[in-house]
């Protein structure tokens, strides 16, 4: 984990960003488990096995990333969680996040999303072309009729990170929290303040989340 060149986190095709993302997922796993001293990696290694073998049931590695705003296309949510991972390495050398190992943070990032699993369905919208002025049927999503949850977006992925990783306290409400003011009700935004005040890797994955979605 760490902070491999960004070159890693980039990739041309589907099958190279896969794989990419589950050897992330794999290593940030291992590195939990030595340091929680689980003395069998092997056992380790059959957990994250597991977690992959779900994804690939799922729509996660070919799903979008929203619907009109960023990365709306296939296999975007993948494109966009490993930028977010890139981004917790960027974020690694500033001194208010030196108490966050790479690990967590790297396994927050390649979870912090999941709430999109089962959420988007392709479709067709129309659009003008606006160099003939006729309008055009062009690739788009819609929600799900029945999406996989109804706990809301930083829930949903945090609620499915617990039940197959040991979140930390701080480690689930980063995933809960991760788009800030953004997704949350007035009558919480004491709760934000106080987890971004107290919890480093809090306000650390709202600021990767936020520049993986910038065009600088």
């Amino acid at each position: 984990v760490g902070s491999p060149d960004k070159a890693f986190y980039e990739f041309k095709t589907q099958e190279e960003g896969i794989l990419k993302y589950n050897s992330l997922l794999t290593g940030c796993s291992l590195i939990r488990a030595k340091r929680n001293s689980m003395k069998d990696p092997d056992q380790a290694i059959s957990r994250v096995n597991k977690i992959i073998a779900w994804l690939e049931s799922t729509d996660f590695y070919t799903s979008p990333s929203s619907r009109y705003y960023h990365e709306a296309y296939p296999s975007g949510n993948l494109h966009h969680t490993l930028k977010v991972a890139m981004k917790t390495a960027d974020l690694e050398y500033i001194p208010s996040f030196s108490s966050v190992r790479p690990e967590d943070a790297c396994l927050v990032a390649l979870v912090h999303d999941w709430c999109k699993i089962g959420l988007y369905e392709p479709t067709t919208r129309n659009v003008k072309n606006k160099e003939t002025g006729q309008w055009e049927q062009v690739p788009s999503y819609s929600y799900y009729e029945k999406p996989m949850t109804y706990l809301g977006h930083g829930v949903s992925s945090m609620w499915l990170a617990m039940k197959h990783f040991n979140l930390r306290y701080e480690e689930s409400l980063a995933i809960r929290f991760h788009m800030g003011e953004y997704n949350i009700a007035p009558n919480e935004m004491n709760e934000l303040h106080n987890a971004n005040t107290y919890h480093p890797i809090v306000q650390l994955i709202q600021f990767a989340d936020r520049l993986a979605c910038v065009k600088y």
